[in-house]
């Protein structure tokens, strides 16, 4: 901590400069003032300091200072605490040199009252009201009264009715870099030295369902095989070989075969009879050679015998569609697939509008999955759904433009100065670490427009009349015309009060 403590050379009131530390925050900061000897205090910024890059921090400083009826101003570089001590008021310089040179404000921010609080109100005035038995006191006592009341009101209504709103739009750039960050669910604040952002984990549940053609194909038995058998009664009694009687081949596989109709072997040894035959099974297996049917099923055996003299035939296959692992496979990654765009979407709708999802820390976790096929079996087309949790990260857009501001400082050019609150971002690429930590390629973009100092600006116009105010916001580095307008609208000239002059940057083309 250093104070320096030096007469101006103008013989103007001294100043104490306070160097503050790196980690010095707000209230360590207003414990400094309670010790100002000065009417003016210079407070030196170092760089990384973030005491004073919250606008509520700046405006607690800036009612400190009311409070100690102290001038205070900012020697920084940082963009952002630059910003916010001109919204707040407060005047910032680059150097510590140029805080010294600066002129004192004539009227302290603390001190800027309506002059009309000092003037005696209506109901006062009834003090004024003179008795009868007292009507004796000349005119000119009551002039005296009167007259200074009327000049009162006069200059305040000079100061306080005329109003004035500028509108600047200072040369504009476009800033367009991308930087490396960590998004980090760990952590609960910024970490300015490691780059890192606090992340917020987000999950919903989702179900997803998908269908494909199968494309394995398989033959699959088709039509049944016929033919005709001759029975040999083995008996001198009729026979009666109802429709279905079951005859069939006698070596290797069983081929078996049913009769079509009812037939009757007459009573006689050696009687024979001839019935048609279809096979129990469809597919070429039923095709068989002649002479290989020679075998009757049940009782009916002990009565007859079977042969085939012809063989069988017009069994057949067929071409079918199967399912396969593969294709339940495949099925699976199309409707993760679907499932992580449902997931994009509906973080998307869950979030606050303030969080950027970061798209590449989706993760899809499937919990249930349910196919309306097995494998092999026949089907030409396979069904799936799927249930699911899916997990990713999110950031504070605040937090974002915080970190790029810090980290972008010196991509922005002499003489300008970026418009935090303006920064876009969109994610380039990110890769997973450890501890659930992702390191995030982002792109920056926004404008960046040329320094204008507000609260000069409004010293400098006060006062004047608009076609000279106009004259000197001209010389300023803007990209348009400057919009001044007045009100009331005959009023001529702008404000006297600079709290009566409001100027508006504009960033927008």
């Amino acid at each position: 901590m250093a104070n320096i403590f030096g007469k101006d050379p103008r013989g103007q009131s001294t100043a104490q400069v306070i160097y503050l530390e790196l980690d010095e925050d707000i209230i360590s900061i207003k414990d400094r003032l309670d010790w100002v000897k000065a009417q003016r205090v210079i407070l030196v910024i170092p760089k990384g300091n973030k005491a004073l890059t919250n606008p509520i921090h700046m405006k607690l400083l800036l009612r400190k200072a009311r409070d100690l009826a102290l001038e205070v101003a900012l020697v920084t570089r940082d963009a952002l605490v630059r910003r916010l001590a001109r919204e707040v008021g407060i005047p910032v310089f680059g150097s510590v040199a140029r805080a010294k040179r600066s002129k004192p404000s004539k009227v302290s921010a603390s001190k800027a009252q309506p002059l009309l609080s000092r003037v005696p109100g209506v109901p006062r005035a009834t003090s004024l009201v003179i008795p009868r038995e007292r009507e004796g006191i000349p005119v000119w006592a009551l002039m005296l009264i009167i007259i200074p009341f009327v000049v009162m009101v006069i200059i305040g209504s000079v100061l306080f009715i005329p109003s004035a709103q500028v509108k600047l739009s200072p040369l504009r750039e476009t800033l367009n870099e991308t930087i490396t960050i960590t998004v980090d669910p760990n952590i609960r604040k910024i970490d300015y030295a490691e780059a890192s952002v606090p992340a917020r984990k987000v999950r919903i549940e989702i179900t997803g369902r998908g269908n494909i053609p199968t494309t394995a194909k398989k033959d699959v038995p088709d039509a049944k095989a016929t033919g005709t058998v001759v029975f040999i009664n083995k008996t001198n009694q009729e026979v009666i070989i109802p429709m279905g009687t079951v005859v069939g081949t006698s070596t290797g596989v069983n081929i078996r075969f049913t009769t079509v109709d009812t037939a009757t072997l007459p009573p006689a040894f050696q009687s024979r009879v001839e019935v048609g035959i279809v096979a129990v099974d469809p597919g070429p297996m039923g095709n068989v050679g002649a002479y290989l049917i020679n075998k009757v099923e049940g009782a009916l055996a002990l009565q007859v015998q079977v042969l085939n003299p012809n063989p069988t035939s017009g069994g057949t296959v067929k071409q079918v569609n199967v399912v396969t692992k593969a294709d339940k496979d495949r099925l699976k990654s199309i409707v993760l697939q679907k499932l992580y765009q449902q997931a994009y979407q509906a973080f998307l709708e869950k979030i606050p509008k303030d969080s950027l999802l970061i798209p590449q820390t989706i993760n899809v976790i499937p919990t249930g999955e349910s196919y309306d096929h097995f494998v092999d079996e026949v089907a030409d087309e396979l069904s799936l759904e799927l249930k699911a949790v899916a997990l990713g990260l999110t950031v504070n857009r605040d937090d974002l433009r915080a970190l790029a501001t810090y980290l972008m400082q010196d991509k922005v050019p002499e003489g300008y100065e970026m418009v935090e609150e303006k920064l876009s971002f969109e994610v380039v690429e990110a890769q997973k670490g450890e501890e659930g930590r992702y390191t995030v390629n982002l792109r920056v973009m926004g404008p960046v427009l040329a320094s204008i100092d507000v609260n000069s600006i409004r010293d400098r116009i006060r006062g004047l009349p608009l076609e000279k105010a106009q004259e000197k916001l001209r010389a300023l580095p803007l990209r348009k015309e400057p919009e001044v307008a007045i009100s009331p609208d005959w009023f001529n000239r702008m404000p006297w009060l600079p709290f009566r002059i409001n100027i508006r940057l504009e960033a927008e083309e």
